[in-house]
């Protein structure tokens, strides 16, 4: 009897395990990942977008921070509504990643008038251009990377100052 439900209980695990390493191979498989370079148009939000190859370089200057002083790059984003309704920018939807893709925090606080995280309402068919800033962490291979339930889309660019 022991043995019965001993049985019964490995089984059930092994099949509770299939079950969810199953979900994710099917969620990372619906997934679409894109690759692209600056300057590429692409479709996020069902809106379109620009991450322009003119980037420049900024300083954080508040004295509040631990950032104060540090370099960042600037990079600016176009983002076309061709949405019959209004679109609102969504600042958790999209990772910066420096050299060795380490995760880079968010400064754009330091930069609210320009930044596209503080974006007002883009109405329908309407556009404009904000900045995404990220720490400059040396030279090298740095990803914005665009991200929602159904694709991520790699934004992979070399930085050599």
């Amino acid at each position: 009897m022991i043995k019965n439900i001993y049985a019964i209980l490995i089984v059930s695990i092994i099949a509770l395990c299939v079950f969810f390493v199953t979900k994710e191979i099917v969620s990372a498989v619906k997934t679409n990942v894109s690759n692209i370079s600056l300057g590429t148009d692409f479709m996020f939000d069902n809106v379109s977008m620009n991450v322009g190859s003119d980037y420049s370089y900024s300083t954080i200057v508040n004295e509040d921070t631990i950032y104060n002083g540090r370099i960042v790059i600037s990079i600016p984003i176009t983002i076309i509504n061709n949405k019959n309704s209004d679109y609102y920018f969504n600042p958790n939807a999209y990772y910066l990643y420096g050299p060795n893709e380490n995760e880079l925090n968010n400064v754009s606080k330091y930069f609210s008038n320009t930044s596209v995280d503080y974006s007002e309402v883009l109405k329908p068919n309407n556009s404009f251009v904000k900045y995404i800033y990220m720490l400059f962490e040396g030279n090298g291979q740095y990803i914005i990377r665009f991200k929602n339930q159904d694709e991520v889309i790699n934004i992979n660019f070399v930085i050599n100052k």
